[in-house]
């Protein structure tokens, strides 16, 4: 039943995104995170520094579902995007007059404030089969007033929750962010099952994605929302494509050595030569009892004597 509501919902919005004529396909590049960020619900400026951010205020959106008065996204909402080779990194701050909470349906995660990401293989994809389309739910709140349940669920691929690191804070004036992070392995093992494409954290990959932003003040069905592709049009539908551009905080340098340390590794191969010359002389003295002629233990050390001389003032 569920899934018919969805279809049906998605119908709807398929007919106000013609309508509404959202914008033509736009490419963005989303740079390499240097360090992963940490994944705790607070966006912070030098972890997501040069990140790639999308303005996802609904000046800059069209509707997917009709508008209901009083309902908006406020201007410097954005999402942003990072990556490296084990995860998509996503981070979303959505100014937002009034939350309305995902009830804990345990159902699709499409009926409360959240960020989705349809995830298209080509442009020739259709939407919700499951094998040109991944269809993705990130929420900050499950369940009526429980501020401590951020998640996701998957519509087409896993028809579940995931169990992905996504952190979320809600405010009390309506506003909230989140962060959470999609493993490259969820692409592969949608790929293993059919889905028709392998996206990788690799550099040139590049990604057909459509951003929605749900908003829902309390209507009583799906949440309504901006998008910033036309709805299930994946031939219009943004492409982002991975750089070894680098954003987020900088890896640390490898750390100076101690001056003494400087020193030391200056000293080493004196030292080392200085033992060479030592076991030198040991055979010497031993080689002249031996053969009981002392003049091979004398010239010998002599000769040793000297190298070590001229080493030091060489050195000096």
């Amino acid at each position: 039943m569920k899934k018919k509501i969805l279809a049906v919902s998605m119908t709807i919005a398929l007919a106000f995104s013609l309508v509404l004529g959202i914008s033509a396909q736009e490419n963005y590049s989303i740079p390499m995170a240097a360090t992963p960020p940490t994944i705790d619900g607070d966006i912070g400026a030098d972890e997501w520094n040069n990140a790639l951010t999308v303005d996802v205020s609904s000046d800059n959106l069209g509707w997917v579902l009709p508008q209901i008065d009083g309902m908006s996204i406020g201007a410097g909402s954005y999402v942003k995007f990072m990556w490296d080779a084990e995860y998509l990194y996503c981070a979303a701050s959505i100014i937002d007059s009034t939350y309305g909470a995902q009830p804990a349906s345990g159902g699709p995660l499409n009926s409360g404030d959240g960020v989705q990401l349809c995830f298209y293989t080509d442009e020739g994809a259709t939407n919700g089969d499951g094998f040109t389309n991944m269809f993705w739910d990130f929420l900050p709140r499950t369940g009526e007033g429980d501020a401590s349940t951020a998640e996701s669920y998957e519509h087409f691929n896993f028809v579940a929750t995931t169990d992905l690191p996504i952190k979320s804070t809600v405010k009390d004036n309506g506003d909230y962010t989140i962060e959470w992070a999609i493993p490259w392995t969820l692409f592969a093992e949608a790929n293993s099952n059919g889905y028709d494409v392998l996206y990788t954290g690799t550099e040139g990959t590049e990604i057909i994605m459509m951003i929605t932003i749900m908003d829902h003040d309390g209507a009583g069905t799906q949440a309504l929302g901006y998008s910033t592709d036309e709805w299930c049009v994946a031939a219009t539908t943004d492409v982002y494509t991975l750089t070894s551009d680098l954003a987020g905080v900088a890896a640390a340098p490898e750390p100076e050595p101690a001056a003494d340390e400087v020193l030391q590794s200056q000293l080493d191969p004196m030292s080392e030569l200085e033992s060479e010359l030592a076991a030198a002389a040991a055979d010497a003295a031993t080689v002249a009892p031996a053969t009981a002629d002392f003049s091979i233990a004398f010239a010998a050390l002599g000769a040793a004597s000297a190298a070590l001389a001229l080493a030091k003032k060489k050195r000096k």
